[in-house]
């Protein structure tokens, strides 16, 4: 009797740790991604406005976005906000995440979408960065500095 009790109490048990199994592993996924994106677009705005070169932005484009400016093109681009704007003198405040669904799978789209406060000076500006991941890289679909100095 108690043989044909235990069977069904293991199926039950199996059964209630394999949502917790997913839910802990999903929940470990969007820690990872998160950091791993937000310290992605950190490293390359640092790079890219305190040594000037585009090079490190360019390698991290999407290929839809790659198509859309060559690397001189990117390369001109930060040379005159760096020269409108001042040298950046900080970043203050982060906002955004990865956008990781709750059961993950491989091949599986997951973009993170952030918004940068940054200093030039006396100068406050805003920098958008949206990033899709390959499956091995975070990569660059969207990177676009707003500061109304720019638009004069």
């Amino acid at each position: 009797m108690p043989k044909s009790r235990s069977r069904p109490l293991a199926i039950a048990l199996v059964l209630l740790a394999l949502p917790v199994f997913i839910f802990g592993f999903s929940t470990w996924q969007k820690i990872r991604l998160d950091e791993s994106s937000s310290n992605s677009a950190i490293s390359i705005t640092q790079q890219l406005y305190s040594s000037g070169s585009s090079a490190n932005l360019v390698n991290s484009l999407h290929a839809d976005l790659a198509q859309q400016m060559t690397a001189e093109q990117w390369q001109a681009t930060v040379n005159s906000q760096l020269l409108r704007l001042g040298p950046m003198t900080a970043m203050t405040e982060m906002r955004g995440e990865a956008a990781v669904p709750m059961v993950t799978y491989p091949g599986q789209r997951v973009a993170a979408n952030y918004e940068i406060d940054i200093e030039f000076g006396e100068t406050p500006t805003t920098l958008y960065v949206e990033i899709l991941w390959d499956g091995s890289d975070w990569r660059i679909t969207e990177y676009r500095l707003d500061a109304p100095v720019l638009y004069d």
